[in-house]
């Protein structure tokens, strides 16, 4: 039994995967966007815990196309700043990662391994070397 039984459940909370088909971006940009403070999950989850969000706040969300534009923004401006800690650090080619991407993505190669290793050095990096 809900604790709000008045209220469907659709209408308190989506999760990131949800949220991210509501605005539609990727669902990799949701943490990004929370991180930035341009979305607020419901409640004060703990971390790396599944985040919900309130439907009719991205749904307004989804409707301002100033927001969008600025989430965009927002979104482009991480990948950026992390693509030139990446040339900063100077530990891999930038150009040699996105040609393993783009193989993968277009399932030319299967380079799981090495970018699996690749995203936990830039994880690393920005916990312990920054």
């Amino acid at each position: 039994m809900s604790a709000f039984p008045q209220y469907d459940a659709a209408l308190l909370g989506q999760l990131e995967t949800q949220a991210a088909a509501i605005l539609g971006v990727n669902e990799d940009h949701i943490p990004i966007l929370v991180k930035a403070g341009m979305l607020t999950p419901l409640g004060e989850p703990i971390p790396n815990s599944p985040k919900y969000f309130f439907t009719e706040g991205l749904l307004e969300k989804a409707r301002d196309e100033k927001w969008l534009a600025k989430a965009s923004k927002c979104v482009s401006r991480h990948f950026r700043e992390k693509k030139k800690r990446l040339r900063a650090d100077g530990l891999l080619n930038p150009e040699r990662v996105r040609m393993l991407l783009d193989e993968h993505r277009g399932e030319r190669a299967n380079h799981a391994k090495p970018l699996w290793a690749v995203v936990m050095l830039q994880y690393w990096l920005e916990r312990w070397a920054a």
